[in-house]
C-alpha cells in the first residue's frame, strides 16, 4: 500500500466531530466554618494543628523546639538573609523546617506554598518535620477558589501540602516519610 492510499484512507475513516464537553459544575459545597472543615481534612491528612493567635507565638514555639535541641530552619520571617543558603546542603541536618503557607484549603486540608516561600524548592521535601504557618482567613472553599488567587504569572513551581509524605504499596503497607516529611504541623494563626 502506496503512503498515498494510506493518507487517502485514514482521511476517509475519520470519525465525525463531536462537541466540546459539558462545563463541570463546580460543588456549591457550603461548609458551616471553613477552619473547622479545614481542621478535620488536615487531621484526616495525617497533619497535626497548633492554633495560635499571634506571630510571637509562633516564634515562642519554634524556640522551645530549639530549647529541646532540634535545629531548626524558620524562613517564616520577612528579614531572612536569602545569600547565607547557598544549597540544600546548608539544610542537610535540619531537623524542622518551618515556611509560609499562602493558601489552605478547607475540603482537603491542603496549603498551597510557592517557590517564594521556600528559597530553595527541595526544601519541604527533606525535612523530617515540615511545619506551615497559615493565617485563618486565608483558607478558603475549595481548590477552584484556591487555584482563582494562585498568580501564575509570577509563580514558577508550587505546591500543595496536605499531610506528612505516605505512599503503600501493593501489599497496602502505609509508609510514612517515604518521600519527604515524616510529621507535617500547621501552625494556624489567627
Amino acid at each position: 500500500m502506496s503512503r498515498e492510499s494510506i493518507l487517502k484512507s485514514i482521511i476517509a475513516n475519520k470519525p465525525a466531530k463531536i462537541g466540546l464537553p459539558k462545563p463541570i459544575e463546580i460543588s456549591n459545597n457550603e461548609y458551616r466554618d471553613l477552619t473547622e472543615k479545614f481542621i478535620d481534612m488536615a487531621k484526616s491528612a495525617g497533619s497535626e494543628i497548633v492554633e495560635i493567635d499571634s506571630m510571637e507565638k509562633v516564634m515562642e514555639w519554634i524556640i522551645r523546639q530549639k530549647s529541646d535541641g532540634k535545629v531548626v530552619f524558620d524562613l517564616t520571617q520577612e528579614s531572612v538573609p536569602t545569600q547565607q543558603f547557598l544549597s540544600i546542603h546548608d539544610f542537610s541536618n535540619s531537623d524542622i523546617v518551618v515556611l509560609r503557607g499562602q493558601m489552605g484549603v478547607a475540603e482537603n486540608g491542603a496549603v498551597w506554598i510557592d517557590e517564594h516561600d521556600m528559597l530553595i524548592r527541595k526544601l519541604p521535601f527533606i525535612t523530617s518535620h515540615l511545619v506551615l504557618v497559615l493565617k485563618k482567613n486565608k483558607i478558603l472553599k475549595d481548590m477552584h477558589q484556591v487555584y482563582n488567587q494562585i498568580d501564575l504569572k509570577n509563580t514558577g513551581f508550587g505546591v500543595f501540602i496536605a499531610g506528612p509524605s505516605k505512599t503503600a504499596d501493593i501489599e497496602q503497607s502505609l509508609v510514612i516519610g517515604a518521600h519527604g516529611p515524616i510529621r507535617h504541623t500547621i501552625l494556624l494563626l489567627s
